[in-house]
């Protein structure tokens, strides 16, 4: 789900975790994809919990898009769950 109701629907409410996925991450980018939709779903999420956690497979590191999800400073080492 993505679109305008389901930001609104996520910013009222307060996750203990968020995991999320990407395209890509790059320690100058952090997380980031090509989808603007999913994007703002993402960062919704992870401003809205606790903890994030970023579940993303080995290929995606130093892989690139024009739209950050997650900037570095908001991610933690130990959140990384490689394939």
């Amino acid at each position: 789900m993505t679109g305008p109701w389901t930001i609104e629907f996520l910013s009222k409410l307060s996750f203990s975790m968020a995991v999320v996925s990407a395209a890509g991450i790059t320690p100058s980018a952090g997380l980031v994809t090509t989808q603007r939709d999913l994007a703002d779903v993402a960062t919704t999420a992870v401003q809205r919990a606790s903890r994030s956690i970023a579940v993303i497979d080995a290929s995606k590191f130093g892989t690139t898009a024009l739209i950050q999800m997650v900037p570095p400073a908001h991610i933690e080492k130990s959140s990384l769950t490689v394939d």
